[in-house]
């Protein structure tokens, strides 16, 4: 079955780049390698704080799947930013106080790292005119809105995406000769006299060590980690899960051990199809297309416009967290990929929504009722339930018609590593693990906490975080 933005497009579409390697295998090392800089994980955190230190030293990167990109090449290539280029030629997005209040307003727990924050927004326009001048591929024209709920709060875009934006990192480290060792795990923090000195690494079941003066964790959430998952987000640890396999809580788990803390709960969620297809691509999107969803006794239970993460809070609760999304014929646009998902099994089609509620085991005359009802409003030129405004609606009116399931889908986690405003991991006491640093999706919980508050903010603490830690660590030689 074709998948969508899984491992096997990661390693056809960024591998070829790949730095310092012929090909997805480097030879696993034996005994000690030695550094100046380690990075642990090949997302766009990891990739950044590789670009921003190959001028200062030797820098190795492991990354313990065949090819970069984590979670980031599944992702839409969104992140905001405060006074680049392009938001002052557009005269788009947020002031950095606007930004920085809209955040605290949403995470509302004492643990708000403020100065991280001020911080990250800081360095965002700056680091956005940097990468530009390197090339990567920023839309000029395309910023998209970060959340319905406060439509001045913009993301600037990458042409190509999360793929796009990989590939280029990957090419720019190889013009800079960083180390990258594919298939390469790491697996323990390696700490004398109470300072991080590098990891202890893991390649074709050899283990060797690697030594370095400073070490950055970028390795992302642990969505993929089922203990974890349980443990931590009990909630939506059955959810689909549409993150980077290798998203399993390895640098929470290292840095645990050192006398870390942690900060933040819940996870990043939206809804997809399955696992495989997620919300992405021609049958992926579907999810995103639909007139309206319905739950297993077919009925509407939510405004689906609403901003995603808030949609997903919504399918959690219903009965066996899944719903369907509908669709007539009267969509030329995507009829082909909905006779496409026809065929793969993934959609079904009927000739009258009496059939279709058949097919999908849902209450015949609540769903009659439901489409009835939703295109009686949409003529009349009123609102639907649940606030849907007239204006977002699209009407089931012919016939065939379609239905494709939705599920709710975890994307990440914001549980992680509790750093100061240096991006500096620290431990119970507060005070800063020596050596230590960490970027990305694992230190969003200190400035996200239960409700995910906007697109862009895993890959703004991603891109941000990798300049913030690479200047401090700049800064102390």
């Amino acid at each position: 079955m074709k998948k969508v933005l899984t491992t096997v497009l990661c390693v056809s579409c960024v591998c070829a780049l790949a730095v310092g390697a012929a090909s997805c295998t480097k030879t696993a090392h034996s005994g000690s390698v030695n550094a100046d800089y380690v990075v642990v994980g090949g997302g766009a955190g990891g990739l950044m704080s590789a670009l921003e230190l190959s001028s200062q030293g030797k820098v190795v990167l492991l990354e313990k799947m065949p090819a970069l990109g984590g979670t980031s090449i599944r992702a839409k290539g969104f992140l905001w930013a405060v006074d680049s280029s392009i938001n002052k030629a557009t005269g788009k997005g947020l002031s950095a106080e606007k930004l920085l209040a809209y955040y605290r307003e949403k995470d509302r727990s004492q643990d708000f790292n403020e100065k991280l924050l001020k911080n990250l927004i800081a360095v965002s326009g700056k680091t956005v005119d940097q990468l530009i001048s390197y090339g990567m591929p920023f839309s000029n024209e395309r910023l998209i809105g970060g959340t319905p709920n406060y439509p001045e709060l913009v993301c600037l875009t990458i042409d190509g995406e999360g793929p796009a934006m990989i590939a280029k990192f990957a090419e720019l480290l190889k013009s800079k000769n960083v180390e990258i060792m594919f298939n390469t795990r790491a697996i323990d923090l390696i700490v004398e006299n109470a300072n991080v000195v590098g990891v202890t690494a893991e390649s074709k079941g050899k283990r060797f060590t690697i030594k370095a003066k400073k070490t950055i964790l970028a390795t992302g959430g642990f969505t993929r980690n089922e203990s974890m998952m349980k443990e931590y987000n009990p909630d939506f640890a059955d959810n689909v899960r549409f993150s980077g396999l290798g998203t399993t809580g390895d640098g929470i788990e290292m840095a645990l051990k050192t006398g870390a803390q942690l900060t933040g709960n819940g996870v990043l969620g939206i809804w997809g199809l399955n696992e495989n297809y997620g919300y992405v691509g021609n049958i992926g999107s579907l999810v995103r297309l639909t007139a309206f969803y319905i739950n297993k006794d077919g009925n509407r239970f939510v405004n689906e416009k609403r901003y995603y993460a808030e949609v997903h809070q919504e399918l959690n609760k219903i009965q066996d967290k899944t719903a369907y999304g509908l669709f007539d014929s009267s969509r030329s646009d995507i009829n082909a990929n909905l006779e496409k998902a026809v065929e793969e099994n993934l959609c079904t089609k009927a000739d009258t929504i009496e059939l279709l509620a058949e097919k999908l085991g849902v209450d015949k005359n609540n769903l009659i009722q439901t489409v009835e009802k939703y295109n009686s409003a949409y003529s009349k030129g009123e609102n639907a339930e649940f606030g849907l405004k007239n204006k977002q609606m699209t009407p089931i009116l012919q016939a065939p018609f379609y239905a494709v399931p939705v599920k709710p889908t975890v994307i990440g986690t914001i549980k992680g590593l509790k750093v100061n405003e240096y991006a500096q991991v620290v431990n119970e006491a507060g005070n800063p693990i020596p050596n230590l640093y960490a970027v990305g999706e694992l230190i969003i919980g200190n400035f996200v906490n239960n409700e995910y508050p906007t697109t862009g903010t895993v890959l703004s603490a991603a891109v941000y975080g990798a300049k913030i830690a690479s200047d401090t660590i700049n800064a102390e030689k």
